[in-house]
């Protein structure tokens, strides 16, 4: 966290309790609610972690980027830590708010808004 720390870099963390969902239920509830702020914020690029759940990630950003009416000036993409190094940096930053404690103090730097999206 001390190296992260040291970089132009920010974080918004979107958090959700599972609340017996599906976790596919809780990851299209947090995209929903990202999207359109990223959009708001004016970033122009999205990257998210492959996995074997692209396909339903671009259903859910495809149907918020055109409530934004932005399709045409918001791109995303799904990208592997291997060909994309700055993927590691939001697992990093997630993984040390989660862990609490002095974890979650030294990303104090890093993270600007906590959004709790509800059930």
């Amino acid at each position: 966290m001390s190296r992260i720390s040291v970089l132009a870099v920010e974080a918004h963390i979107y958090r959700s309790e599972m609340g017996g969902r599906p976790q596919r239920g809780v990851r299209d509830d947090c995209l929903r609610r990202m999207v359109p702020d990223l959009v708001a914020m004016g970033v122009a690029r999205l990257v998210i972690e492959s996995c074997n759940q692209d396909r339903q990630d671009r259903q859910v950003v495809r149907e918020m980027a055109g409530k934004a009416q932005a399709v045409d000036r918001f791109e995303y993409l799904h990208g592997r830590p291997a060909v994309e190094p700055l993927l590691w940096l939001p697992d990093i930053v997630a993984w040390a708010y989660g862990k609490g404690g002095d974890w979650r103090r030294r990303t104090g730097s890093i993270v600007q808004k906590v959004t709790d999206v509800g059930l």
